[in-house]
């Protein structure tokens, strides 16, 4: 077997800067903060042998410290693969260094192998692309063996169909995939293993600083490393043997409960093994391929623990299992960008990875949105995801410039490879080009793990040992974050075949797709209108079509220097926000404004009409023969009842007079709002589809479907939405392929939600519905609405975020 001392490495250079494993740095707002290592590498050795002698998180020494339990279940199978206790005691110890190392010296983390990976062309990302590959398929055994240990150890966290779906993607892929799994690339894939871990261990140690907090998430990670390494150096053979190992398994316990030991009595830990036993007794008894199927014992959810060591080892498997399950989706995510994949419709080696942190809902809540390597979405509007993402942020773009100090990366002409950090909260960074594959390497971990998925993963990780402690201070409150942020790292090529999909139907409406001047109606994440403020420069510029059409085309003109005017805006947004606020009354089915000025007004006018009225009578008497000048007051005073009447009817419908003389106007429609106070009814539909969650307003139509609560007697929506508004309010809008052809798909994130996303190939699913639209925007006209229908969407490939920033919906 190979040696198992790490041939990657995350970095070996020391930080002779570094004292007491402190590091200073500042949190959004300029202030400093510290950012502890609090953990050693002992404790993270000590945390990977959690199983010898378990305690809850928390708990302390002392005489009241609680009850600890020995030798609990190893979830990670190692002797399966020739490794026995010494050795992973051994391998235990030189990942816990490795991590601890790499961690303490943050500020120089970067990747890096004995030679450099070469360039970021066609041939380097085949490599990449080979890499990860293998790193998938160890990663999906490693999932194989939990759940196999699961089965046998502890079956109350056991899930029967996510065991079945590892093993037919194991099984069908094993002979098709074999030639990627099998290439001689295990330098790389151990130190795109040890890069990795060290970057996730960095959003551990942000998460929280309590030490026991990081030395068992670091532990995890160190375990997970070390497996990987391992099953890295034949991951065909170690494929075969887990499969067969829980066959072996299975088959035993099918046999157990059809009662066909034949006398054998089996006693755990005595002598016969589990693949003796199903060669030996059960070999031509059982279907071994019925087997992998309802083996699950029928056990009782309202299970009880009855003893405090039952109690104990529920804790151990639900923080083990926790842990490994959510660190699992951030690993994923990052391995899945180091892989090509064609579900994008570009090349291997076009595409674009982003972060895009802006404030919605008239500027008062960020919100998240990345975009991975095959086009994917993700989005967030949780304060506490925004927290993370703005720390790990803040990482990126100390790794950014640990890029741009390192010589040969950054080249001023033949890069392929062009990134970007706009920030005024973290900082900005000039674009610049690379065409180092290592350098791309190196942001693209960080990168993955400022996603909304990966952060609110590590916060969920929190919630997990909140559950478990003896404690709650793990997951403590934060404050709410004011985070704008665009981290872009684009391809060349990605450029290039964005704008020849132009010549492929993905046009803006109304435009001839071979026409020269023909642009993409979908753009990625850092050109859509979202980012740069484009929806608030829209709004500035709203007359100025021009400005429109550079917006779609994803280009930012001269225009986009005017700060002076941006920040207007945003305060203007702000001070909307602050007045719908404190003087709107939202109700269920109206809105209430104080209108005193308009009711003062028509009353002071009836009034002066009245009085003058009678001061004619008696002013003109007999002056005028023939005529009685009361006839005038007379008049006069009709005149004023009638303005009366038409002032109360002329801005809404019905104005009962109760609500007249409190000076006070109910509006149950969008028109009579508008009407009402002279706002945009774009910015007051954006106000009110964004904050519908925190009112009890229930709408009616013609224009009410993106809303969620809805009744005939609502307040009617009687206006028609705009994609501008759609997005500031945070409904996103992309465009599908599908079986009925190119449609337009609606998802709305509100304030607190955690995560949403678009998934490249998105499965039939009738309980899964969105707002839809069938027709074919590449054909349609300018002006032509685009008709929403709720049903559930097949689709197979997302072409990009749509682009038309004035097209109305309905």
């Amino acid at each position: 077997m190979a040696s198992t001392q790490p041939l990657g490495r995350a970095s070996e250079e020391p930080a002779c800067d570094i004292e007491s494993h402190v590091h200073e740095t500042t949190d959004a707002f300029g202030n400093p903060q510290m950012v502890k290592l609090t953990t050693t590498a002992d404790n993270i050795f000590d945390a990977i042998d959690l199983h010898r002698c378990y305690q809850k998180p928390g708990s302390t020494k002392g005489p009241d410290t609680p009850k600890s339990i020995e030798w609990l279940p190893l979830l990670d199978i190692m002797d399966l693969y020739d490794i026995d206790e010494k050795k992973r005691e051994s391998m235990s110890r030189i990942e816990a260094n490795r991590l601890h190392k790499a961690l303490k010296g943050f500020k120089r983390l970067r990747f890096e192998m004995d030679e450099p990976l070469g360039d970021a062309d066609l041939h380097g990302y085949s490599k990449l692309d080979a890499a990860g590959w293998k790193l998938l398929w160890c990663f999906i055994i490693c999932d194989h063996d939990i759940e196999i240990a699961l089965f046998e150890k502890f079956p109350q966290l056991f899930d029967e169909s996510r065991l079945a779906g590892i093993q037919e993607a194991l099984e069908s892929r094993l002979d098709r995939d074999s030639s990627k799994i099998l290439e001689n690339n295990l330098e790389l894939c151990w130190a795109l293993v040890d890069y990795l871990t060290a970057i996730v261990g960095l959003m551990v140690i942000d998460e929280s600083d309590n030490a026991e907090w990081q030395a068992r998430c670091l532990a995890d990670l160190a375990r997970w490393s070390m497996k990987v390494k391992v099953l890295c150096q034949n991951p065909k053979e170690y494929t075969e043997r887990s499969l067969g190992s829980a066959r072996d398994m299975m088959l035993m316990e099918k046999v157990k409960r059809k009662g066909l030991l034949m006398g054998v009595h089996v006693v755990k830990g005595f002598g016969v093994t589990r693949r003796d036993l199903a060669s030996s007794v059960v070999q031509n008894a059982v279907n071994q391929q019925q087997a992998r199927f309802n083996l699950m014992p029928d056990f009782d959810s309202t299970h009880q623990f009855d003893t405090d060591d039952d109690r104990l080892e529920a804790a151990y498997m639900v923080e083990l299992v926790g842990t490994r399950r959510t660190l699992n989706r951030v690993i994923r995510l990052i391995i899945s960008l180091f892989v090509s994949s064609e579900k994008s419709g570009m090349s291997s080696q076009s595409f674009e990875v982003s972060l895009l942190a802006t404030e919605l809902g008239l500027h008062t809540t960020t919100v998240l949105f990345g975009q991975d390597r095959d086009g994917e979405l993700n989005m967030s509007a949780s304060g506490r995801v925004a927290w993370g993402a703005q720390k790990m942020s803040s990482r990126l773009v100390e790794i950014t410039q640990t890029v741009l100090r390192t010589a040969g990366w950054v080249v001023s002409q033949g890069g392929t490879v062009t990134v970007s950090c706009e920030s005024e909260t973290v900082g900005n960074i000039e674009p610049f080009d690379t065409a180092s594959l290592d350098a791309v390497v190196t942001l693209l971990v960080p990168l993955g793990c400022a996603q909304p998925y990966s952060v609110s993963s590590i916060a969920d990780l929190a919630r997990i040992f909140n559950l478990v402690s003896m404690k709650s201070d793990f997951l403590r409150p934060v404050a709410p974050v004011k985070f704008s942020a665009l981290f872009v790292m684009r391809t060349k090529s990605f450029e290039n075949e964005l704008r020849d999909m132009a010549h492929n139907g993905n046009v803006a409406p109304g435009m001839d797709p071979e026409a020269d001047h023909a642009v993409p109606d979908t753009q990625a994440v850092s050109t859509s209108l979202m980012s740069r403020n484009g929806l608030e420069y829209l709004h500035i510029y709203e007359a100025d079509r021009k400005f429109d059409s550079e917006i779609q085309q994803g280009k930012r003109g001269p225009k986009w220097n005017s700060k002076e005017e941006l920040q207007e805006e945003i305060q203007e947004m702000r001070s909307l926000h602050k007045e719908i606020t404190r003087h709107w009354t939202i109700d269920e089915t109206s809105i209430t404004i104080s209108y005193a000025s308009y009711v003062l007004r028509v009353a002071f006018a009836c009034v002066v009409l009245v009085l003058g009225g009678i001061a004619v009578g008696f002013t003109v008497q007999e002056r005028i023969k023939g005529v009685d000048p009361f006839n005038i007051t007379v008049f006069c005073w009709a005149l004023a009842a009638f303005i009366l009447v038409v002032a109360k009817a002329y801005r809404v419908q019905d104005w009962p007079w109760r609500d007249y003389l409190r000076r006070r106007v109910v509006c149950r429609s969008l028109s009579e709002l508008c009407d009402v106070t002279h706002k945009d009814a774009q910015q007051v539909l954006q106000y009110l589809l964004w904050n519908e969650p925190s009112t009890t307003l229930i709408t009616r139509g013609p224009y009410n479907k993106l809303f969620y609560r809805k009744d005939q007697s609502g307040f009617s929506i009687d206006q028609k939405i705009e994609l501008r508004t759609m997005f500031a309010a945070g409904v996103v809008v992309v465009k599908v392929v599908s079986p009925q052809g190119i449609a337009l798909v609606c998802r709305r994130i509100t304030e607190g939600d955690t995560l949403r996303g678009f998934m490249q190939v998105n499965p039939m699913d009738e309980d899964d519905k969105d707002w839809v639209c069938i027709e074919s925007s590449a054909s349609s006209s300018p002006g032509q609405d685009a008709t929403l229908v709720e049903m559930s969407l097949e689709w197979n490939r997302i072409l990009g975020i749509y682009n038309v920033p004035r097209r109305e919906f309905r």
